[in-house]
């Protein structure tokens, strides 16, 4: 092999050897048309590395936690298995639906996100309330498909739903929403 053989192995070499390898549950992250200055915080959290975790069905009413500020890789369950707190706010969309249902507690009232990478339908539920989602927005990127935004209370448990999509994998993240711009005044 020649110089420049070796030179081309070389760099390859080195190339690979600062690759990390692709998960299933890691989307890629270029081609996302988000807003960079809206959504910075959802993007940097979703192209973290994921934290496993695996949707229980809420048989025995105990449901896995989420923190705020997190990149999850959620593996669902076959829908029909699940016991959702209360139904779904839209049917399912998919003839094989993968749901799941989660915990979780703010710290302070206000209004928060959950992104998302896929199209499943998301809930959240207060005691055995459903909340209102207050806005959404969706870049529609492999990274960040939808921010759906809810109004939510402090210090006590909610109930996350995901539901009506096949999806097997999906990353979610929970953040608080950015404060609104103030507007200047002449």
């Amino acid at each position: 092999m020649n110089w420049q053989g070796n030179a081309f192995a070389f760099m390859a070499l080195l190339a690979l050897s600062f690759a990390r390898p692709a998960m299933a549950h890691e989307p890629p992250t270029d081609g996302c048309g988000a807003d960079p200055g809206k959504d910075a915080r959802e993007l940097a959290i979703m192209r973290a590395p994921a934290i496993s975790t695996t949707a229980e069905s809420n048989a025995n009413g105990k449901l896995p936690s989420l923190v705020l500020n997190e990149h999850y890789a959620i593996n669902l369950i076959a829908q029909e298995r699940m016991r959702f707190t209360v139904r779904p706010g839209r049917g399912s969309r998919a003839s094989s639906s993968r749901g799941g249902a989660f915990q979780f507690e703010v710290p302070v009232a206000g209004r928060y996100r959950v992104s998302i990478t896929s199209r499943h339908w998301i809930d959240i539920v207060d005691g055995r309330n459903a909340v209102k989602s207050v806005d959404h927005h969706g870049p529609g990127c492999d990274v960040l498909h939808k921010i759906v935004e809810f109004d939510l209370p402090a210090g006590r448990p909610l109930t996350l739903q995901l539901s009506g999509q096949d999806d097997a994998i999906v990353g979610l993240a929970i953040t608080a929403s950015p404060p609104a711009p103030k507007e200047e005044r002449s």
